[in-house]
């Protein structure tokens, strides 16, 4: 009900309580209608759902910053006027969005922020402090907290982001080098998402090529295909790690010019999204590689990479039969790579990585 007044139903976004299929730009569209209703009624209750609502799909967007000020904003309403199942969904969301941004740290702060025994959050939130404080006390041994937390999303109020929470477990096991964790825990947030019908069967399908990779031409398929989904959705958050992970197909199959600007407009859209790149160091084995064959043009090329906005990079990752370098770059000359093979034409097929 308004503040103060009696039982009148809170307005309810067609989109209550996630944007799920997870489709920022529509989700957006009818928060606003949602929104001013609430602003309207004067009803906090909604306000603070609204306002996460907001930072979730801001952060759908790539637009974190903006996202952690949405969702700090709404768990400091839910937290005035005493809605614990909003203010659960709040932290969660801000702990993910602290996560792609890389500041672990925060996490103590989000955890503290819910350990109030004196407003206790009941039964739902009782463990809600412990897997952030976990993950903030040392990140590359707390793969196994995030698969709590996500499963407590995935069942309640913010499925779509309880896949994210289980999916970002599976990249730290990764990272750790525990292959056979990886794939179990990143086929579990794909199941999720596909019950749902979630545009994050897309992140699922980046993360498990990224695992086959070896497999060549099957694996860089799947990833066009999850890189294609999230896309169409408008998930740029999860943009460039596919863009990373293609131009490590690139690189492999020997187009080490395609694969560098594939890398550098990954690393651009991080910088500019405030995102951490949590598998630099495949990155920077993929770099490295395409430095020392290309040599004192690296910088020339990395640099076309960076100029390339995200529509621009996700069309220049798309295997259609096409000219390889980015149309703004046509009158530099080609890389000798560029001209190997046909791959000015159409790319031949990635083989698995040798050597380095």
């Amino acid at each position: 009900p308004p503040d103060g007044a009696g039982p009148r139903m809170a307005p309810r976004c067609p989109t209550d309580r996630s944007p799920v299929p997870r489709r920022p730009a529509p989700a957006a569209e009818l928060l606003a209608q949602s929104g001013a209703m609430a602003d309207e009624m004067g009803n906090a209750f909604q306000q603070a759902w609204q306002h996460i609502a907001f930072g979730s799909a801001k952060a759908d967007a790539g637009e974190l910053v903006d996202a952690a000020t949405e969702l700090r904003t709404g768990i400091g309403i839910a937290c005035r006027v005493g809605d614990p199942a909003v203010e659960i969904w709040g932290c969660s969301c801000w702990a993910l969005v602290e996560l792609f941004r890389g500041n672990v740290a925060e996490l103590r702060a989000i955890a503290d922020g819910m350990d109030r025994p004196g407003r206790p959050l009941g039964e739902a939130g009782a463990g809600g402090p412990d897997a952030p404080r976990l993950i903030a006390a040392d990140l590359d041994q707390a793969a196994a907290a995030f698969g709590p937390l996500g499963e407590l999303l995935l069942t309640s109020n913010d499925p779509p982001d309880g896949a994210r929470m289980i999916l970002l477990g599976a990249t730290l096991a990764l990272r750790a080098g525990d292959h056979a964790e990886a794939r179990a825990v990143a086929e579990r947030s794909l199941a999720g998402c596909e019950q749902l019908g979630s545009a994050l069967t897309g992140a699922c399908q980046v993360f498990l090529a990224r695992l086959d990779r070896h497999d060549g031409a099957a694996a860089e398929q799947q990833a066009h295909a999850g890189l294609a989904e999230i896309t169409d959705a408008g998930l740029w958050a999860e943009i460039p790690d596919a863009l990373e992970l293609l131009g490590g197909f690139a690189i492999d199959s020997g187009s080490y010019a395609e694969g560098t600007r594939l890398l550098a407009a990954a690393a651009a859209l991080h910088e500019r999204m405030g995102q951490r790149c949590w598998l630099a160091a495949e990155v920077e084995r993929d770099r490295a590689r395409a430095t020392a064959e290309l040599g004192d043009d690296f910088p020339r090329i990395a640099a076309e990479g960076q100029r390339l906005d995200g529509p621009a990079a996700v069309a220049y990752a798309r295997p259609a039969p096409r000219q390889r370098r980015p149309p703004a770059f046509d009158s530099c000359p080609p890389h000798p790579t560029e001209l190997r093979g046909g791959l000015t034409a159409a790319r031949r097929p990635s083989q698995p990585t040798t050597g380095a």
